[in-house]
């Protein structure tokens, strides 16, 4: 699908939750949305039918009493179980994943991980309206409208009414992760049954992981980085908007993590990421992990997928 325009900043401009109530809004949003070239009939019919969904709050994060590090939360992250999961999903969805490599450049490894990450690889979802979820959820955040607008230009793409497309609570289309917006830009349809799938289709997930990846610029001669040993006394550039090539970072003492020297080639420009300071972990990280970024600007997140993908890489002992 490609990727729809959505209302400006100047036509949502006190659309949200200083509103006088949710119908309010509703009539409101309704009323911005009427240039956008939606059928007003239909319009008006998605929108009658739009309710409160008043469970849209996050639940309070309980923080544990000692914050994890890499060297705590890495090892712990997957259990063997889930690792054996991932390796026997890699080979069950052999032929899927190389035409999706073939065609996108991701290497099947990854679109593994990067699916064990986001959703445990879960496809079913909450029975949710998704269309009052992001409605409810843009009034009570007061943010702008975008997933409204593209939920209801997923229902008319695909002729349904609002109870009909379903998602999480926190306005997810479902467990892979995706929102109506990122499923209008980057969904795929790879069972190529016609539709974009996300509750019930692993080829759809997969192939739309791998879309993602690729508009990120995902490099198939590339993996994600590697671990390595900064001096002691390094007090030079670090994070991932800093970039250098190996010979560069071999010259401040930078050395992979076995103590030998950095990749001798000058195609790429690394960047040092030390995610819990100088004493933590560091790593040299490439083009492919500012892609895996893209989907959470966390660091901790793009080291989880990067982890797993080496746990089940092929070939390893």
């Amino acid at each position: 699908m490609a990727a729809q325009p959505t209302l400006t900043s100047s036509a949502t401009a006190g659309i949200g939750a200083g509103g006088d109530n949710f119908r309010q809004y509703l009539a409101q949003l309704q009323q911005q949305t009427r240039p956008l070239g939606f059928d007003e009939t239909w319009l008006d019919s998605q929108f009658s039918r739009i309710k409160r969904f008043k469970t849209v709050s996050p639940t309070p994060v309980v923080k544990d009493e000692a914050p994890a590090t890499l060297e705590t939360f890495l090892p712990n992250r997957f259990s063997q179980t889930q690792i054996t999961q991932a390796m026997q999903l890699l080979d069950e969805h052999g032929e899927l994943l190389a035409q999706l490599e073939n065609e996108y450049g991701i290497q099947p490894r990854f679109l593994i991980a990067l699916w064990g990450v986001v959703s445990d690889f879960q496809l079913t979802s909450s029975a949710y309206p998704l269309l009052s979820v992001t409605s409810s959820l843009a009034y009570e955040q007061q943010g702008d409208s975008e997933e409204v607008v593209a939920a209801l230009r997923l229902l008319a793409a695909h002729n349904l009414d609002s109870e009909e497309l379903l998602g999480e609570r926190d306005g997810k289309l479902a467990k892979s992760g995706f929102t109506p917006s990122m499923l209008l830009e980057y969904g795929r349809d790879g069972d190529k049954d016609g539709k974009v799938d996300h509750r019930n289709s692993v080829a759809d997930v997969l192939a739309s992981y791998a879309n993602f990846l690729s508009k990120q610029g995902w490099n198939s001669d590339q993996i994600w980085g590697r671990q390595v040993k900064v001096p002691q006394d390094y007090a030079g550039p670090s994070g991932i908007a800093h970039q250098a090539n190996f010979v560069d970072w071999q010259s401040v003492g930078v050395r992979r993590f076995n103590g030998q020297d950095l990749p001798n080639r000058a195609d790429m420009q690394p960047s040092l990421v030390q995610p819990d300071g100088a004493a933590g972990r560091s790593y040299l990280v490439y083009d492919n992990y500012r892609a895996l970024l893209a989907w959470d600007q966390d660091h901790y997140f793009a080291l989880s997928v990067s982890y797993l993908s080496e746990r089940i890489r092929p070939g390893r002992q």
